[in-house]
């Protein structure tokens, strides 16, 4: 039995992805997303149509006032889909690696090749992620 440090399920991680997911369409050179929960910035900046997306965190839903639950990230979701958005980034939660992978896998269901999960670099995120894949 092989033992994988969290480096290496990572490295390993990162190999997968490069050889089993193709990149997504970009417009330029680079893709630039809104590091925001703040819906107010959103209809501010994406409408300047230079944002591929919106990318958040549980720190970030905080600051905006946004409760940390799958539903609200939905509905957040479906608001920067709205208003020009291609991707939606979410970050998965949890203490423990089993809470993260079913966190994630309840965030993208939403809208699977919309919604991108992330998760936090940690043993137990890098595990989640390998599972998540």
């Amino acid at each position: 039995r092989t033992f994988y440090t969290p480096e290496s399920m990572l490295a390993l991680l990162l190999e997968l992805c490069a050889v089993l997911v193709p990149p997504p369409p970009v417009r330029g050179a680079s893709r630039f997303f809104l590091d925001t929960a703040d819906v107010r910035e959103w209809k501010a900046l994406l409408p300047l149509g230079i944002f591929h997306g919106v990318t958040t965190n549980p720190v970030l839903l905080e600051r905006a006032g946004v409760r940390c639950t799958v539903g609200e990230c939905h509905r957040l979701a479906r608001t920067a889909f709205e208003l020009g958005a291609a991707e939606f980034m979410a970050q998965a939660w949890g203490g423990d690696t089993d809470s993260l992978v079913a966190s994630g896998l309840a965030l993208r269901s939403a809208n699977p090749e919309r919604i991108v999960v992330k998760v936090p670099v940690t043993a137990d995120g890098t595990a989640a992620a390998a599972r998540l894949v």
